[in-house]
């Protein structure tokens, strides 16, 4: 496998297209939004960084009575994103981390992750809405 390096703007773009294009065609209606998070929305990215991304899916998640989320790795559609996400890694040599949080759990923001997320994260699609500049993303907060 060739060595990973940092990925240009357009290049980022184009691979997080082809990803957001793969999800919604494998799980119709099921994703809700997806956000870039981490060292690439920041803009301080290196060769070893991955691509993370907030996949929110539709799906039911409730909260235990321990006030932890449970997990998804049992689900085939959890399975589907990771294997898409593996599939870029195979066909551009870039790694895509995906989280899976549901809406409910995202929108409760609770947790660190998805503090950190609302905080720097960058949309990259959300169902029903049409970003202000088609093609790039959108900074969720300044």
């Amino acid at each position: 496998m060739e060595e990973q390096t940092i990925l240009t703007p357009e290049k980022l773009q184009y691979v997080l297209n082809e990803y957001k294009d793969l999800l919604l065609a494998e799980l119709p209606g099921q994703i809700e939004r997806l956000i870039l998070f981490g060292s690439y929305a920041r803009g301080d990215a290196r060769a070893e960084s991955d691509v993370d991304v907030m996949v929110i899916v539709n799906w039911p998640q409730t909260r235990l009575p321990n006030g932890f989320y449970p997990t998804y790795y049992n689900d085939p559609r959890w399975r589907k994103i990771i294997d898409l996400a593996t599939d870029m890694m195979l066909k551009y040599t870039i790694v895509i981390s995906p989280k899976v949080f549901s809406l409910e759990r995202f929108e409760d923001g609770g947790e660190p992750l998805t503090r950190e997320v609302k905080k720097e994260g960058v949309d990259l699609w959300q169902k029903n809405q049409i970003l202000s500049t088609p093609g790039s993303p959108e900074r969720m907060k300044d």
